[in-house]
């Protein structure tokens, strides 16, 4: 389904990562064995306004409450295989998200507890204590 457009880089320099996060159209999430993290660059995929899609490996993924609140996103579990249904659900997902993106008030919106301004006003509710 993605052929050509798929890019594996391997790690590269946060600059550069910045640029491909940028130009990408859509991002992907690898979901992992743990069932209490959620990686920050979720929410770094988030304020870039991008399409994201999710690979879950556990049905209790914690990432997958975030998802359910991110309009674009599509997640697929491990345990669904890459038959057809699959395939079909995603090749339709590229096709009616792949050129949309969301403007970062809308993420900030959506994702509010999960702001740096957040995090500033709960750090200085605690020192004022």
């Amino acid at each position: 389904v993605l052929g050509e457009r798929l890019v594996i880089t391997g790690p590269l320099p946060k600059a550069r990562a910045e640029e491909y996060l940028a130009g990408a159209d859509v991002l992907l999430s690898l979901g992992n064995d743990l069932d209490n993290q959620v990686p920050s660059k979720l929410f770094e995929y988030f304020a870039a306004g991008k399409p994201v899609l999710h690979l879950a490996k556990r049905a209790d993924d914690p990432c997958l409450a975030y998802f359910e609140r991110w309009p674009l996103a599509l997640c697929l579990f491990e345990s669904e295989g890459t038959g057809g249904d699959v395939t079909g659900r995603l090749g339709r997902f590229l096709a009616e998200n792949g050129s949309k993106t969301l403007p970062f008030e809308e993420a900030a919106r959506l994702f509010a507890e999960n702001t740096p301004e957040h995090a500033a006003d709960v750090l200085e509710a605690a020192a004022s204590c």
